[in-house]
């Protein structure tokens, strides 16, 4: 049982337990006493819903929640917010239960808070953290002109104006994943430029390349990936 004294006319309640029925019951008092019992319709607060942030570039992430049980007809409202002042708060809201954000700043840490609603009441809110590190695009290959040394000459595009951004290279004669170099793969990191040389090569042999840009906050995703032969 809870109570809580006010002079207002609309009071929030918190601390409640999610699909549970609570009646309320209001009494009145002034001066005199107490005054008679107003008793309101029960109500059951829906769940909050499991979140789960996963990036797509350095300036978008998806939000994927998860259905709370016995859920029925929910909204859910989403707040994305960061500690980065000159950044404005972004909000999502439908009935959907994945949204896409876009228009995002990479190397910033996005905190996203998400509720759901089912037209009366609204749960606690579930809670989550994302930080998008800056991906690299635009990787290009050119051959060596050696046939007895065969080398590669790989660039990139630079990914921000960020200080102390560096990048590492991945190549390798095999791939089982298009999205990440397999753990075998030859590195060469600390790179300040866009573009590097990879030497000692195989002639005529398929070469897999990968290139992930490096932030105060960590490695970015990798790069698409480049073949050449």
């Amino acid at each position: 049982i809870k109570f809580q004294r006010t002079y207002e006319t609309i009071i929030g309640l918190k601390a409640l337990t999610a699909n549970t029925e609570y009646n309320v019951t209001v009494v009145a008092f002034n001066n005199a006493g107490k005054g008679g019992k107003i008793k309101g319709n029960g109500a059951t607060l829906p769940e909050a819903p499991a979140i789960l942030l996963s990036a797509i570039s350095s300036a978008q992430f998806n939000i994927t929640l998860t259905e709370p049980t016995e859920s029925c007809n929910l909204t859910y409202n989403c707040n994305i917010t960061t500690t980065e002042m000159d950044i404005s708060p972004k909000y999502v809201t439908g009935t959907e239960l994945k949204y896409t954000v876009n228009d995002l700043s990479p190397g910033v840490t996005y905190t996203v808070e998400c509720m759901s609603s089912n037209g009366e009441d609204s749960c606690d809110s579930s809670m989550d953290m994302i930080t998008l590190h800056p991906q690299v695009y635009d990787v290009k290959t050119d051959k060596g002109v050696s046939d007895e040394s065969p080398s590669l000459t790989v660039s990139w595009t630079a990914v921000s104006d960020e200080s102390g951004i560096t990048y590492t290279v991945w190549y390798s004669t095999s791939s089982v994943d298009e999205m990440e170099p397999p753990s075998g793969a030859l590195t060469m990191s600390g790179i300040t430029g866009t573009s590097t040389t990879l030497s000692g090569l195989t002639q005529g042999t398929m070469y897999y390349i990968w290139v992930a840009a490096v932030s105060l906050g960590g490695q970015g995703p990798y790069s698409t990936r480049v073949l050449n032969t």
